[in-house]
């Protein structure tokens, strides 16, 4: 975000720096040239006239701002010819911190004279102030008449940036045209419009400033470091700081109150980054940082490349566009949206995956964005400054493990305007960079289980690891989104009204209002701009009804070509409780997704495990609230409609053809909204055993372990060990593993009953650390109830005791 109106305030923050004027974007505009001259000098058309006074005075403007490390553009640098819409184009596209158009007067009364600055009819109050400033400046350079600042509907004053037009005197004028026409008065012209640029960027030009900056350097333990500044103002007070704190002379350092500091002995401890504050005229300035980093051996290079992205179209994490690996977070786009087709502002991000140190110490996380940023580390919110802002950067520190990959979420969204988001790191031994991609890794598959499982000889156990967390989407590809169709467009974008609906329209009753249209006015939890409306009502007699919500032949995204052997994901509302599938046409299209697939081919349900007189779909929506819902599309349920009950298609692709809408309630008025369609590249796990053991396999699709120990001579039970490995379809793929121990016991064997005193008791030869559960039952045939607490064996035996109830009659058994 960089905002007119918070410009000045980041600018001003950001400006000690190698030259006050440093990190700043101006764009000076040298009026006319070319075939056109611009005002004509006194002498009528000979030279010079404006085109050419302007652009010297641009020039000089331009020398002044570069020395003082601004970035200039230039409409013209030469006599060259250009449009203003040219200019103003050119202005939106660079999107300067200033542009500032210059020009001289003309008028028919050769005594007309003086100074006027002219502000856009319909800027803002950053168009106002500099052109305020600009006027106040010239008039500072030469007390000419002061015709004032002025509103006006000049081209190039409609550009974004702020913008100002000056005419710094009438050429017109014999007098003026004097001055105009030396040099030196033409430099003053110059020095004036940068005193006004400084002034509205908030740069005090009368502070120190710096001629040579300090530099990060590398020592190793116990060498000595230096560091430079310089500065041409004399007479300056000079303080080294770390970490902004002032330093003093003692014990290895000298030269604090100098422009060169020295740091004897180094070690870690003194690692860090220092600046030197510059005192005496003005407000006092200090230099870029400068890194210290102490040399120490750190482990080899990580083989990550990137972490996962998710870009959403609103800054609430909704309205998901692509999913992506980002090999850094290192993004400047400026005005520009992060990819086609998402909007340039209001978008957010979410990066998870894991960082791997390389070195064993206190490491910084750096964060530099605009607008809000959030940073977890391990779980824990590091970084939280969710908040509009120009580009700011903010660090916090954790101690970190050399090679011990931790888990990282950053979250950021961008409100109006620039859009900046970087991540960085430094520590002891680390100069401070843009986390490389080698560090960074997509998140792994994380697995939890049982790290025992107990068998009796000669049974079967199936278990299995639970998947705690993994990177679910490896891509996806935005289908429709609607922002672009105009509210009220009806029967046109992807879906057709209810009563084109084909062999569904007999449910529907006709006299009530049914219509598909796009909407800008949407429930609350979608901050889209834009959603399809669908409305119609069920006849009371319905039985059994449903909508066939077809996108048959929409004029616009009909019949939308999807890859079935990915997912899709889109959000729906719905007025009632529903019941939700889709209808796939196999018109096996070799066509781009989203473009119009055709209607040939037949047309299969998913995600429908039941088709009764119509279809069963097994997802539920409940009533007035958003629900983003996913279709794993080769692995749903399928049910035929015109088709045989198998998704087939030769070229991998086919269309959407329907949504299977049936109601969860009684018939009637029904309203859905949909919006978001996204094609999605789920993630799949792949399972398998790091190595053989007899009798335990593993199925490769679900994971589900099967074992079958073999039957022991009835010792104790000896622990077999397996090693469960989770290997995800990424690039490169990731896999988790889970150790578990497999022990397998004998069956409990009674060693002796006991009735006496009261109680019945029994005892039996147990496995050491096996868990034993007690059921009784009325009868041998049961039912059989388990007795609590479960009993652990501690020794070759166990035995447990129930009182006697005169009169019944009861069994027990022990299980393992």
């Amino acid at each position: 975000m960089s905002g007119r109106r918070l410009l000045t305030t980041w600018l001003g923050l950001a400006a000690p720096a190698a030259a006050q004027f440093n990190g700043t974007r101006i764009m000076i505009d040298a009026g006319h040239g070319g075939t056109d001259p611009g005002s004509l000098g006194i002498d009528g058309s000979a030279y010079p006239n404006e085109e050419d006074f302007v652009l010297d005075v641009a020039l000089r403007l331009q020398s002044r701002l570069q020395a003082a490390g601004a970035e200039v553009i230039l409409t013209r640098t030469s006599d060259a010819t250009t449009s203003l819409t040219t200019r103003r184009d050119l202005a939106n596209l660079e999107d300067p911190d200033i542009f500032l158009s210059i020009h001289c007067n003309s008028f028919t009364d050769t005594a007309t004279g003086g100074t006027e600055t002219y502000w856009w009819a319909g800027g803002d109050g950053a168009d106002q102030s500099l052109a305020t400033l600009v006027q106040s400046r010239l008039l500072e350079s030469f007390p000419l008449r002061d015709r004032g600042i002025k509103q006006a509907n000049f081209t190039v004053l409609t550009a974004n940036p702020p913008s100002a037009l000056a005419e710094m005197m009438f050429i017109s004028n014999q007098a003026e045209f004097n001055l105009m026409n030396v040099g030196a008065n033409r430099e003053a012209e110059s020095l004036g419009l940068y005193k006004a640029c400084a002034d509205f960027l908030g740069i005090d030009l009368t502070a120190p400033s710096f001629s040579l900056q300090p530099v990060s350097t590398t020592h190793s333990p116990g060498q000595t470091a230096s560091f430079t500044a310089g500065s041409p103002d004399p007479g300056l007070s000079w303080r080294w700081q770390r970490h902004g704190v002032d330093l003093s002379d003692g014990p290895g350092i000298s030269g604090s109150g100098s422009p060169n500091l020295t740091l004897a002995n180094v070690s870690l401890a003194d690692a860090g980054f220092y600046t030197v504050r510059l005192s005496g005229g003005g407000l006092p300035v200090v230099s870029r940082e400068a890194q210290l980093v102490i040399s120490s051996p750190p482990t080899p290079p990580g083989q990550g490349n990137g972490l996962r992205a998710w870009y959403y179209n609103n800054p609430d994490f909704s309205a998901l566009q692509f999913v992506r690996v980002d090999s850094t977070i290192g993004f400047d786009w400026q005005a520009a949206p992060p990819a086609a087709p998402m909007q340039p502002d209001t978008f957010s991000v979410r990066w998870t995956g894991q960082v791997e140190p390389r070195y064993t110490q206190p490491c910084t996380f750096h964060v530099r964005t605009s607008d809000g940023v959030r940073l977890w580390l391990n779980g824990a919110l590091l970084i939280d400054r969710w908040q509009d802002q120009t580009p700011m950067e903010v660090s916090a520190t954790a101690f970190l493990t050399a090679g011990q990959k931790v888990d990282l979420i950053m979250e950021y969204y961008d409100g109006a305007g620039d859009a900046v988001a970087e991540l960085s790191w430094s520590s002891p031994s680390q100069l401070k960079e843009i986390i490389p991609a080698s560090q960074l890794h997509r998140p792994p598959p994380v697995l939890s289980g049982p790290d025992e499982v107990w068998m009796v000889e000669g049974g079967t156990a199936v278990f299995s690891a639970a998947v705690t967390s993994f990177d679910p989407l490896l891509a996806s590809q935005t289908l429709a989104d609607f922002e672009t169709f105009p509210p009220g467009s009806s029967d046109l974008v992807m879906f057709r009204r209810p009563a084109l609906a084909g062999g569904t329209l007999g449910f529907l009753d006709t006299t009530q209002t049914e219509t598909t249209t796009v909407t800008s006015i949407l429930p609350e939890g979608n901050p889209s701009t834009r959603a399809i409306r669908a409305e119609w009502t069920f006849k009371a007699d319905a039985v059994n009804p449903w909508l066939r919500f077809s996108t048959s032949n929409a004029p616009s995204l009909g019949n939308p070509v999807i890859d079935f052997r990915k997912g899709l994901r889109f959000d729906i509302w719905t007025a009632q409780p529903m019941r939700l599938g889709l209808g796939l046409r196999e018109t096996n299209s070799t066509g781009t997704i989203g473009s119009n697939g055709g209607t040939t081919g037949t047309t299969e349900f998913i995600g429908v495990p039941t088709l009764t007189t119509r279809p069963e779909p097994s997802r539920l929506l409940s009533a007035s609230v958003w629900h983003t819902v996913d279709f794993d599309i080769p692995r749903e349920p399928v049910q035929p409609f015109t088709g045989n009950g198998l998704l087939t298609t030769t070229s991998g692709k086919g269309v959407l053809e329907q949504l299977a809408l049936v109601p969860d309630g009684p018939p009637g008025p029904q309203l859905v909204m949909v919006d978001n369609f996204v094609i999605t590249d789920p993630n799949y796990l792949t399972w398998s055993l790091a190595a053989p053991v007899p009798g335990v396999s593993i199925n490769p699709v679900t994971g589900a372990v099967t074992w079958q120990p073999t039957a022991g001579s009835g010792g104790q039970p000896t622990p077999i060990t397996i090693t469960i490995l989770s290997t995800d379809a990424g690039t490169p793929p990731l896999t988790a593993t889970r150790t578990i121990q497999l022990i397998a016991a004998p069956p409990p064997e009674i060693l002796s009953t006991l009735a006496a005193d009261g109680r019945f008791a029994v005892t039996w030869r147990s496995a050491a650390r096996a868990r034993y559960r007690i059921e009784s039952a009325d009868s041998p045939a049961g039912p059989w109830a388990p007795q609590l607490p479960l009993l652990n064996a501690t020794g070759p035996q166990l035995s447990w005791s129930v009182p006697i109830t005169p009169g019944t009659r009861a069994f027990y058994r022990v299980r393992l």
